[in-house]
């Protein structure tokens, strides 16, 4: 179970022993209760982009520190970014991952929704060090919020030039984008 014990009077670190540290502003709730995580995988196509996950519902699995490899390897990052990896068992919900990155700008969080890739994640995990899960957490979350952006784009290009037309079919709103 996530819980965090309070710094200040608006930031929070998280108690589990990950160390990572949340910024609340002094207009919410003295204490975050949920996540609001970005989905990744499956279940995103049919619900919305973003799902609260509950704090009490988080189990640590490992927290992985920032990207810097030996110094005999030809890749080094000097970032501070950090992924902290839970396990998911939510209600009425298949097990998943959440993933939180935490870095300089505040934490990003992202839940990992596929059938079985928890057991994926455990098994994965269990065989590579610490930079490469990195590597592997970086690559999968920084994929996601690159296509994110690149469709955003689209559309917004597409809106702007006028060629997106909402239309109505057998009781149901599909887009249509117009030949330009």
């Amino acid at each position: 179970m996530l819980t965090f014990q309070r710094v200040s009077d608006v930031t929070y670190q998280a108690a589990d022993g990950s160390g990572w540290w949340l910024h609340v502003p002094a207009t919410t709730s003295p204490e975050p209760t949920a996540l609001d995580c970005t989905l990744i995988g499956h279940i995103c196509l049919v619900t919305s982009k973003t799902k609260p996950v509950p704090c009490r519902e988080l189990t640590l699995l490992k927290a992985y520190a920032c990207g810097i490899r030996e110094p005999e390897s030809r890749q080094r990052w000097t970032s501070n970014v950090r992924y902290i990896v839970y396990e998911w068992r939510g209600d009425f919900s298949r097990p998943s991952i959440v993933i939180v990155k935490d870095c300089g700008g505040g934490p990003y969080y992202y839940v990992v929704d596929q059938l079985a890739f928890l057991e994926t994640w455990k098994a994965l995990a269990a065989g590579i060090d610490d930079a490469t899960a990195w590597d592997v957490l970086s690559a999968l979350t920084g994929t996601y919020d690159k296509g994110h952006e690149e469709g955003s784009k689209k559309l917004g290009t597409l809106f702007l030039q006028g060629r997106l037309k909402k239309r109505k079919r057998k009781g149901a709103y599909h887009l249509e984008i117009l030949p330009s």
